[in-house]
Formats: structure tokens, sequence, C-alpha cells
């Protein structure tokens, strides 16, 4: 009869523990849900202010105009040029040297 009775008493604290740790857990899933929107917000101000600071040998207008210009001499030679445009695919120095015709 003792047996079960300190039986029940660690069943009872165990039940304790049991619902503490469940709050405790709720709260830490709530805390990382704040914590994941927050990181995930900073993260994309991150981005965007790396996105602000071009890490270009060009400004974004000097790039377009590149491209433009890259587009009319393909056109002038019958070539396709791709219309996704990679500033790293063609060297810069190649847009400052006209282009030679013949």
């Amino acid at each position: 009869m003792i047996y079960q009775d300190s039986n029940l008493v660690q069943r009872s604290q165990l039940h304790k523990l049991l619902e503490e740790l469940k709050k405790h857990n709720e709260e830490c899933k709530i805390s990382l849900e704040v914590e994941k929107v927050l990181r995930g917000h900073r993260d994309m101000q991150k981005s965007f202010v790396y996105m602000l600071r071009i890490k270009a040998p060009v400004t974004l207008q000097e790039q377009w105009v590149n491209e433009d210009r890259a587009r009319f001499h393909a056109w002038l030679d019958d070539d396709r040029f791709p219309y996704v445009f990679y500033y790293r695919s063609i060297p810069f120095e190649k847009w400052l040297s006209p282009k030679a015709r013949g």
C-alpha cells in the first residue's frame, strides 16, 4: 500500500513536470516563430541594402547602356544576343573599344 501511494505521488509530480514542460515548449515555439520572422525581415533588409550597394565595376545605368549597345552590335552582326544579361559575360574593355566594322 505504501508503495502504491509513493507511486501516485511520483506520478502526480511527473504530471506537474510534464505540464510545465509543455508550457515551456509552447513558449519556446512562439519565441522561435517570432525570432524566425524577425530574422527573415533582417535578412531581407540586409539583402536590400546589398542590392542598393551594387558590387559591380559599372553602375546599373552604365550596365543597361552597355547591354543595349551590345544588343545593337549583335543585331548589326546578325548575332543573337542573350536577353538575360550577366554583366561579366562580356569584358568591360570590349564595350569601351569601338566595334570594328569590316
